[in-house]
């Protein structure tokens, strides 16, 4: 029987983006496996806590990604001792500040979207002493070249039983759209950080216009849906204006409906539209994993993406393109895919539209990210393997004057104004949570 509780630091499982799905998806799995465990989101909760399925779901603190009270939930729900188990991060891991996770046992499931790995995601697994987990094998092979050769490999999966695929015909007809016509999807957020597109919606409403006009006037019937935010509100495009640019009509774009998209489409319903689409367009500048290029396979739909990152083995079906590389913000690499090239894998999948095999292949493919099977063949040991290093670390350092005090702090009531690294909540004295076994 597993001895280790777990703190999982990531999104609500109740947001729509992608942390929260495989949150959603793996923390009741985990949970299943005899581990207790609870959830701290930095997005998604704020006020207060509350139960979800039987799950603790903690909000953060006054900090963006909760680094003022990571070591305070988790004192809270290991019973006192914020080393006592493990906390488990699901984000980015720049944003987390080395201090606090030095006063815990941390392991990251976190992306690596550039090549090399950037300096900062380096610095922080290191001044944090954390046990990194990849989720993509271009992720563990970066993440050993940059010096951590422990690092452990567990994808992201996806509910095949519910991303699967359906009668296309009558999906279309409940959808509203037109049987015969060639239809493109794109599932991407429209967010930027100074200037940088990482999703391309650029290069791929260039390539979707260049594809459109050569296929008119002989044969118009060609839809761009997109399944994102429109007006750019994240510091992303206008992508109305963006169409105009690229010279796609009115009537070959369609966009999500923005309330419905706001407040996050059920997976039921987005396996419906995948299951419409006639090829997923996901040329990203870089990806940690990708969720709706697997989420469209598993629903039998192929996929055009870059050819670099985790994109190169998520495409089981479908093309990918070339591109040119880009320096971005983060001091490494990523890569603007070429135009003429996803240009060209449209042309490919407008030819390709009624290949019935292809479409049951790229269905068949995905199940060795069907979620069970991940948590079968991957969470399973690799959880045993962190289970083991906790111990080995709190054996270690039960030795140390330094844990001792450090224990000893989180646990005594001090005067205000503590240092700026320190978290305000440490100085409550954290009661200890009931968890039943």
């Amino acid at each position: 029987m597993p001895d280790l509780r777990i703190n999982w630091l990531s999104n609500s499982p109740n947001a729509a983006t992608g942390y929260a799905n495989q949150t959603r998806i793996f923390t009741p799995r985990i949970r299943d496996l005899g581990y207790p465990l609870c959830i701290s989101a930095f997005y998604g909760v704020e006020g207060g806590s509350w139960d979800w399925n039987g799950i603790p779901l903690f909000p953060k603190g006054y900090d963006g990604y909760g680094n003022d009270i990571i070591p305070t939930h988790s004192a809270r729900f290991f019973g006192g001792d914020p080393k006592a188990g493990l906390l488990l991060t699901l984000l980015d891991v720049w944003v987390l500040q080395p201090a606090a996770l030095q006063m815990v046992n941390a392991a990251h499931w976190l992306p690596i979207d550039h090549d090399p790995v950037p300096p900062l995601v380096v610095k922080t697994l290191r001044e944090g002493q954390g046990y990194p987990i990849a989720f993509s094998r271009f992720g563990l092979q970066k993440l050993r070249e940059a010096g951590f050769p422990e690092t452990l490999y567990v994808p992201h999966g996806a509910e095949t039983q519910t991303f699967r695929p359906l009668d296309r015909p009558a999906v279309r007809a409940r959808l509203g759209m037109d049987a015969d016509w060639f239809i493109v999807g794109m599932v991407a957020a429209n967010k930027g950080s100074a200037g940088h597109d990482r999703k391309s919606f650029g290069e791929a409403f260039d390539a979707f216009g260049q594809f459109l006009r050569s296929r008119q006037p002989t044969d118009p019937k060609c839809l761009l849906y997109v399944h994102s935010e429109v007006q750019g509100i994240y510091s992303g495009h206008n992508l109305p204006d963006l169409a105009r640019g690229a010279g796609i009509p009115p009537d070959n774009i369609a966009y999500a409906n923005q309330y419905e998209y706001l407040m996050g489409y059920p997976d039921e319903a987005m396996a419906t539209l995948y299951n419409a689409f006639d090829v997923l367009l996901a040329p990203s500048q870089g990806e940690g994993f990708g969720i709706p290029i697997l989420e469209s396979q598993s629903c039998g739909t192929p996929v055009i993406v870059t050819d670099f990152s985790a994109m190169s083995e998520l495409c089981g079906v479908g093309w990918k393109v070339g591109g040119q590389r880009r320096w971005t913000g983060q001091r490494s690499w990523q890569m603007v895919p070429d135009v003429a090239q996803v240009t060209e894998a449209l042309e490919l999948a407008y030819q390709s539209r009624h290949d019935r095999a292809a479409r049951e292949h790229a269905a068949e493919w995905a199940q060795q990210y069907d979620a069970d099977r991940v948590t079968r063949e991957h969470w399973v040991p690799a959880l045993e393997q962190l289970e083991t290093w906790v111990k080995s670390r709190n054996r270690k350092a039960a030795y140390s004057p330094e844990f001792a005090a450090q224990a000893k702090a989180l646990t005594e009531v001090k005067p205000p104004a503590p240092p700026p690294a320190r978290s305000p909540f440490l100085d409550a004295n954290p009661e200890p949570m009931e968890v039943g076994e």
